[in-house]
């Protein structure tokens, strides 16, 4: 039911002389739930007897969320203030002028809305030697009515005072939370809280330390010495960090000329397809600056690495910015895991492009001696092969010549002759091969099902036959349409005992003998 209108006190002004004039209002009329409204109702040149503004309108509930402020400096002019704006504000608002007979009134209909707030990406990573200044954040936020911020550290809110931390926001909409120092408090996640009105949305800000270049630099005298000043220089190290690992430099200078010019000379024909690709140049064509990457949401994680998704800034000459994916080792991987990733740059480096893979789109490699390798990559927006395969089951077509064992290049017809049904999920799919994407094997692990036998055992052999071993176990997971390979199996010694003994898994559904 529809509250009686509400009379708020009115102003009386004692004056005297000329004819009444009708109201002025003003305003922003369009407000924002949550917000404030504010609309000032005034009468100019009026001396005539007593002259009383006051404001008309419906609210049912006001709860103290109303007030009026009365001004006379040149004119008379009755304030209407209501904070925090409902739904229920919305309607005809009245001002009405009262002076002996005469009364005249002005009206203005209040509108309020939703309102919005949009702030991509979701997570943004940093990162900072110690002691580093200008450490920068950028976002990008669609908001109305215009945001305000508030940014946390460990649950408390940060001090706006400009001295530790900055945000600006330029009309596009281009955000920058800056940094002006970093101090071993201050590593660690943030959380920046941007509300419009009644909405909010949160975005959540990783700072994590780089790996110094060369902890300790000293001449030593003997093993002996240098061994007590290794760990003495370890240890503060670790007590200023305060994160419970201790950063190190992963290539030495060496090792990065040998990245960039490579080892051709090393190459030989009983090294496997990795090892040859690990000592291939790196060709500088690839490239990227890494401070044109804006990193968001992890979208991926495995034994040595994460995959972010970003937004890289001229990438491409077709369009100025370009969403990607970007893979990057982890802040305590090791020497091992990280060869694993230069050489998975080296091979996709010298793939060159093809529409069935993933391509690279370049690489941020000038601090790749402290873990700092960032591979850019064309984003899937349908994400894994794999979890493609098992949402898309009940559209599956099946397009093997069960005579040739070929895939057919022209896609079946129905009866009207419409393509067939793929769920409205056009685009590109990546196959998850390997533990850095595909992590959820239970207590196996690391990919173990994709392994050959003579790689499981003792001898870990890797040669061009294991890798079409691993080649044919992803061939079976994409023919059963995303199952698990060996899903009874859960241990690694299960799983060898049971290819020793030469069992072998089951054709799949879709894949005939032949194939």
């Amino acid at each position: 039911m529809k509250a009686a209108a509400l009379v708020v006190n009115s102003s009386t002004f004692p004056v005297l002389g000329n004819e009444l004039q009708t109201p002025i209002i003003e305003g922003i009329a369009t407000v924002t739930k949550g917000s404030q409204l504010t609309l000032n109702c005034s009468v100019s040149g009026h001396e005539n007897g007593n002259l009383e503004l006051e404001w008309i309108f419906q609210i049912p509930e006001h709860n103290g969320r109303i007030e009026q402020k009365v001004f006379r400096s040149g004119r008379h002019m009755n304030r209407l203030v209501v904070r925090n704006v409902t739904s229920k504000d919305e309607g005809i608002y009245t001002c009405r002028a009262t002076s002996l007979k005469s009364t005249k009134e002005a009206h203005i209909n209040v509108i309020v809305q939703e309102g919005h707030v949009h702030v991509t990406p979701k997570e943004a990573w940093g990162f900072a030697y110690l002691g580093e200044e200008n450490v920068e954040w950028k976002l990008k936020v669609d908001a109305e009515p215009t945001p305000n911020f508030v940014l946390k550290h460990n649950e408390f809110e940060m001090s706006q005072n400009g001295e530790i931390f900055t945000i600006e926001v330029k009309p596009t909409g281009e955000m920058t939370v800056q940094f002006k120092y970093i101090d071993t408090e201050a590593y660690g996640n943030y959380t920046l809280v941007v509300g419009a009105g009644i909405k909010k949305e949160k975005a959540i800000l990783y700072l994590n330390p780089r790996r110094p270049y060369d902890i300790v630099q000293v001449t030593l005298a003997s093993i002996a010495v240098f061994l007590l000043v290794v760990v003495t220089g370890i240890t503060i190290y670790y007590n200023r960090v305060g994160k419970g690992r201790v950063l190190h430099m992963l290539l030495t200078k060496v090792q990065v000329k040998w990245f960039h010019e490579g080892q051709l000379g090393n190459i030989n024909p009983a090294l496997d397809l990795g090892q040859k690709a690990y000592y291939l140049p790196y060709e500088d064509r690839w490239e990227f600056p890494a401070d044109k990457l804006i990193l968001g949401e992890v979208i991926g994680r495995g034994e040595y690495g994460v995959v972010v998704k970003a937004v890289a800034i001229g990438i491409l000459d077709s369009e100025m910015e370009t969403p990607v994916a970007v893979k990057m080792s982890k802040p305590d991987s090791d020497p091992i895991h990280y060869k694993a990733l230069i050489t998975e740059l080296k091979i996709m480096s010298h793939l060159g492009n093809n529409q069935n893979i993933v391509n690279l789109l370049g690489a941020c490699t000038r601090d790749i001696a402290h873990g700092n390798l960032m591979i850019v990559m064309e984003y899937c927006p349908n994400g894994s092969l794999e979890r493609y395969l098992r949402q898309h089951q009940n559209h599956y077509i099946d397009m093997i010549d069960h005579q040739t064992g070929r895939i057919s290049r022209s896609l079946p017809r129905g009866p009207q002759g419409d393509g067939p049904d793929r769920g409205g999920d056009e685009g590109y799919v990546i196959i998850a091969m390997d533990s850095d994407v595909n992590d959820n094997n239970g207590s196996l692990g690391q990919a173990i099902k994709w392994m050959a036998l003579e790689s499981l055992t003792k001898d870990k052999v890797y040669t061009c036959r294991s890798d079409v071993w691993a080649f044919g176990v992803t061939m079976w997971e994409v023919f059963s349409l995303g199952n698990h390979p060996y899903p009874n199996i859960e241990r690694p010694e299960t799983l060898i005992k049971y290819l020793e003994d030469g069992n072998r898994m089951e054709s799949p559904a879709y894949a005939n003998d032949k194939l």
